[in-house]
């Protein structure tokens, strides 16, 4: 069962972290998806299957907040939040950084699709042009910096376990490594 609390709080913490920390670093950094990141790692390689639900709380909020230029930015988080848990369960092994990696990357993927979707169909009834130019700089900025916090997130897979089962977040018995 899940405790809607904990997740809660851990999913406004992890956005507000997003919003204010890393999108006030310089450069490339500043495009950082740590609460994808966070989630998608949490859901495959610690089969924690409410992390999910933390990407989602991050697009109502953003969207509650008006602090993306993506309009509806929750649809795209809940897509990515389905791909992440159909992916982890059915696609890649948790027991590797490549599986974690592979389908790290397929719910980002997902992510930037929905998002150009949501974008394009803004920019058609706003009457707005669409820089593509600029997006796809930005996403493969925000896919560098993706794989490069996701490598040193595996790194520490075992503190990262051990904080989350003191966290009430994890339970002490699940074992996936």
């Amino acid at each position: 069962m899940m405790k809607i609390l904990p997740h809660l709080f851990a999913a406004i913490i992890l956005s507000i972290i997003e919003t204010s920390f890393f999108g006030s670093l310089y450069g490339i950094f500043r495009f950082t998806p740590f609460v994808l990141v966070i989630s998608v790692y949490l859901v495959q390689h610690h089969a924690m299957k409410p992390a999910a639900f933390w990407m989602i709380m991050h697009g109502i909020l953003l969207d509650i907040t008006g602090s993306t230029v993506i309009p509806f930015v929750t649809l795209a988080f809940a897509g990515t939040a389905w791909i992440a848990l159909v992916s982890a369960e059915r696609l890649f092994s948790n027991r590797s950084f490549y599986g974690v990696a592979a389908c790290t990357s397929l719910s980002f993927l997902t992510f930037e699709f929905i998002s150009a979707i949501l974008l394009s169909f803004s920019a058609f009834f706003q009457k707005q042009e669409l820089y593509w130019g600029t997006f796809f700089d930005d996403a493969g900025g925000r896919f560098f910096t993706l794989l490069l916090f996701l490598f040193f997130l595996f790194s520490f897979a075992k503190q990262i376990r051990s904080l989350l089962i003191k966290l009430l977040l994890l339970p002490p018995s699940r074992q996936t490594y």
